[in-house]
């Protein structure tokens, strides 16, 4: 503010001048803003003779330091009573720096004291990068590592904090580097390439940097290298379409007490395309025949094929049915499905048989669904069941919805009706979830009449979730979860115990490999088996830390809680500490140690302290062999509606391409039980096949010949296409075979042809390939050299005193050569040689560009045209020289006059 002012009172007194009886001098457009390094500003100043005489006025013109005067002050004549407007232009160099400064304007008249108007001035800040790809390959072969360069420039005033930010690669260095006004930097970038590439793709490399600007956020500049990254390995080009298929069949033996079984169970599966453009896909399975009452690793039989297109979905044999969440949510049967979808509008509908539910004999569904577009939808649904008991068929009718009402909020519905046996229920379900900046929310809320019969009857579920980010490593979060009552599902899952909980708490990344969380609330739990063997309440805190240090996992938790056991009545203390430690190693597996201690008052009517303890290992070697370990010693009652592995080693092994051999061995405590074990083993056999469907594709073959300057064949050169190799034979003459038609492109190993050779053609050499027989051939030749020294001229400073001096790096050329497409590029300071080597013959264009080169300093002469001869070498030299002063008149002087 302080300084504002005094520009302010500074500018008032310049553009005043005392009145009578003297010389005036004005200045008329005194700047009222910042002027900005590498502009011309032109000033204008009012000259007024209130002298009784003529006189000669001498002009004197003194600028800040570092500014050029674009105008010549002469003297000139001013008669009494007359006005000259006098305009002075002058440029301000790139790279001033910010700050104050002064322009003085004086007219020196003879016998008369002198005029001096001073002008504040005050330079701006500039923040500009430029960045520029300055090295970089057209190409590459897969597996070798790509490596460009970029030239970054600060065209700003200020030394900057530059941060770099790689896209699709690796930086070398360090990606916030500091750069001085008008200083130039090289900045290396590299990626990795897969050897196993099995198609030609390009890879874009992206360099982006940035400097803060207090104003407008950031100033950003980017450039990219586009490489192309070509395949060395041979891949088999199939000219068949092919539908994987996959045989199995194997053996399960189960023991029970002196009672021992061995089945067995084949498979024919398959799951693909079945054309070209990849729309039409077909699934199938034929499995059987049904052990799944043998063991628990027999399975029940299962036949099903399904197909599906852009526009129609089928399905046939046994595969999980749905309707509606209040309808029928999921039931495996055995039926028919058909569903068409044409723009907005869908319809089908399905018939089948429950395999796992006896109380529903047969189902039908039917719905009409209209889409509005990707987040809103409205559908229409009919479905009936015959319920087994009384043969009578119960009728449904829903209406569902999906409808986004904000951007970041999307609500679903369904209304729903249904009628059985003369009683007529209604059912409800509302579901939604919402963002509003760090605040998220969803929720559930489902009723069911008690004259409701379909997948929920006289029932509610409810749920609700709230989450608050304070921080980006701080949740806070709500919940609340209500099951619903005895839904109808099917009797192949174990019915969980029914949960009614409130919780709260926080979550907190305190590092990048570890988060704490803590929460408490109020929870009920209760068995629904039909002989009970548990039902309590209580209010509980649970905390624990889940941490990774290198290759290890910890996660140890505890848990208090105050226990009301509802079916003994006792109310006590419950304690639970878990902990668990896995060791995991990226393409070799893990393997982990866990516990659980318990000392609770949910299911005895005295304190039971109880302790569980298991490993888990998981084994991959060579992608060939997997091996699977898992034991526990035992399970919470809680978890009695499932199996439980207390002992299982499953290892896979593949025995040749496509065939696998799978061995299994199981100790489970049976689902329902808490005593009753089971001990089983398997052993199975695989076989994965592609088989044909169709010809999709007609091969071509390319043939040619290599030879070298005197046209002698040239044997020994590897040569990549199409993901093929070949070597020249001895008549120089190579042959590829089963290449696709179309635009393939010919790499030549470079370690195969010498350190001086070069084909006579540009690379990659693109050819043609159509069906049948294509021909292509080419020679060797020398390569040859670009070479040149950059020389610098100035009368007032060696060189070696300038590069000491100039520490802003602004002391860099760009010497660029290219022929054709093909651009090379390379950063030279003054007094230095280039090389540009391994150079096709030909004519070459050659440019120097300023690049970061001080602005008193310009290249004599900037660009050549350079012929290459097969193993020669040519130079080019580039002299850099100070800049002659080149004054532009404006004009002499222009007189205001009252005649």
């Amino acid at each position: 503010m302080i300084r504002r002012f005094m520009f302010f009172i500074l500018t008032i007194l310049t553009t005043t001048s005392l009145s009578g009886k003297e010389l005036e001098l004005i200045a008329v457009n005194v700047p009222k803003n910042a002027l900005y390094p590498g502009n011309t500003y032109t000033f204008i100043f009012k000259v007024i003779n209130n002298l009784s005489e003529n006189v000669v006025c001498v002009p004197i013109l003194k600028l800040p330091e570092g500014w050029t005067a674009l105008t010549q002050e002469k003297e000139f004549e001013l008669k009494s009573g007359n006005e000259d407007i006098r305009l002075v232009s002058a440029h301000i160099p790139p790279y001033m720096p910010i700050g104050e400064d002064t322009l003085e304007y004086r007219i020196t008249v003879c016998n008369n004291p002198d005029k001096i108007v001073k002008i504040p001035i005050y330079i701006g800040q500039v923040k500009k990068l430029n960045l520029n790809l300055l090295e970089s390959p057209k190409y590459i072969l897969a597996g070798n590592k790509i490596l460009a360069t970029f030239n970054l420039k600060n065209e700003g005033n200020t030394t900057e904090k530059v941060s770099l930010y790689p896209d699709n690669c690796q930086l070398e260095g360090n990606p916030n580097i500091i750069l001085a006004s008008g200083s130039v930097k090289v900045i290396k970038v590299f990626s990795e390439t897969d050897k196993n590439l099995e198609k030609m793709n390009t890879r874009f490399l992206k360099l982006e940097a940035t400097v803060p600007d207090g104003d407008t956020g950031l100033v950003s500049t980017s450039a990219y290298s586009q490489v192309d990254v070509f395949p060395v390995e041979e891949t088999q080009v199939d000219a068949f379409l092919r539908f994987p298929v996959q045989l199995s069949g194997g053996f399960v033996g189960r023991k029970n007490g002196d009672e021992t079984q061995l089945v067995f169970q084949g498979e024919f599966s398959g799951r693909g395309f079945i054309d070209k453009a990849q729309k039409r896909q077909l699934e199938f399975r034929f499995f059987g025949p049904n052990h799944f009452d043998v063991s628990v690793l027999g399975r029940y039989d299962e036949y099903y094929a399904k197909y599906k297109s852009p526009h129609l979905l089928v399905n046939a044999g046994d595969i999980t049915f749905r309707a509606t969440p209040l309808t029928e949510y999921s039931r495996y049967g055995r039926g028919t499905e058909i569903n068409y979808s044409a723009r907005n509008i869908s319809f089908g509908g399905f018939w089948q048989r429950p395999r796992f539910y006896n109380n529903i004999k047969a189902e039908h569904n039917t719905f009409v669904r209209y889409v509005i577009n990707r987040k809103n939808m409205v559908q229409a649904n009919y479905f009936r069941k015959e319920i087994a008991e009384t043969g009578k068929w119960a009728n449904f009718y829903s209406i569902t919805t999906r409808y986004s009402l904000f951007a970041h909020t999307l609500l679903e519905a369904e209304f729903s009706h249904g009628a059985y046996w003369g009683k007529r229920g209604n059912g409800i379900m509302l579901k939604g979830k919402s963002r509003a900046g760090k605040l998220n929310l969803s929720f559930l809320y489902l009723l069911a009449g008690k004259n409701y019969s379909g997948y929920y009857s006289n029932t509610g579920q409810y749920s609700a979730n709230l989450n608050y980010s304070l921080s980006a490593n701080l949740n806070l979060n709500l919940n609340y979860h209500k099951d619903a009552v005895n839904p109808s599902q099917d009797t192949l899952y174990g019915i969980a115990p029914l949960s009614n909980s409130l919780r709260g708490g926080m979550n907190w990344k305190y590092s990048p490999n570890g988060t704490l969380f803590l929460y408490g609330g109020t929870s009920e739990r209760e068995d629904q088996l039909s002989i009970r063997l548990f039902h309590y309440k209580e209010n509980f805190i649970r905390g624990g830390i889940s941490h990774k240090v290198g290759c290890f996992s910890l996660s140890p938790d505890f848990t208090l809680a105050n226990t009301n056991n509802l079916y003994t009545g006792n109310v006590g203390q419950s304690y639970n500490l878990d902990f668990e430690a896995y060791y995991s190693v990226h393409k070799w597996g893990m393997a982990g140690l866990f516990f659980n201690w318990q000392n609770t008052s949910r299911y005895t009517d005295d304190k039971s302290s109880v302790f569980y303890y298991g490993a888990r290992v998981n084994f991959l070697r060579n992608e060939n062999t997997k091996l699977s370990f898992h034991i526990q010693n035992n399970y919470s009652l809680e978890e009695s509606y499932r199996n439980r592995n207390l002992f299982m080693i499953k290892l896979g092994q593949r025995i040749a391409r496509g065939q696998y051999i799978d061995l299994a061995l199981n100790y489970f405590l049976l689902q329902k039980q808490t005593e009753k074990k089971d001990l089983s083993v398997s052993l199975q056999y695989v076989c994965k096949l592609n088989m044909p469907v169709k010809r999709i594709a007609v091969y071509g073959e390319l043939q040619g010949t290599v030879t070298d300057i005197k046209g002698n064949a040239v044997q020994g050169i590897r040569l990549y296409c199409g993901g093929y190799s070949e070597i020249t034979d001895e008549n120089g003459v190579f042959k590829f075979k089963n290449l696709l038609p179309g635009k393939h492109y010919l790499l030549i190993d470079q370690t195969t042809i010498g350190i001086s050779a070069i084909p006579d053609v540009p690379q990659p050499i693109e050819v043609q390939i159509e069906p049948g027989q294509n021909s292509f051939s080419f020679g060797m030749t020398l390569s040859a050299k670009i070479c040149g020294h950059i020389f610098f001229k100035d009368s007032d400073i060696p060189l070696e005193t300038f590069l000491e001096k100039d520490k802003t790096d602004r002391r860099y050329v760009i010497v660029e050569i290219s022929k054709g497409e093909t651009i090379k590029r390379k950063l030279v300071s003054l007094g230095e040689d280039f090389v540009f080597d391994n150079l096709m013959p030909g004519l070459w264009k050659v440019l120097v560009y300023r690049n970061g080169l001080a602005e008193r300093y310009t290249i004599e002469k900037k660009d050549f045209d350079v012929t290459l001869k097969p193993g020669k070498e040519e130079m080019v030299n580039a002299t850099v020289v100070k800049k002659r002063k080149a004054i532009h008149f404006i004009q002499d002087k222009v007189i205001i006059s009252d005649e």
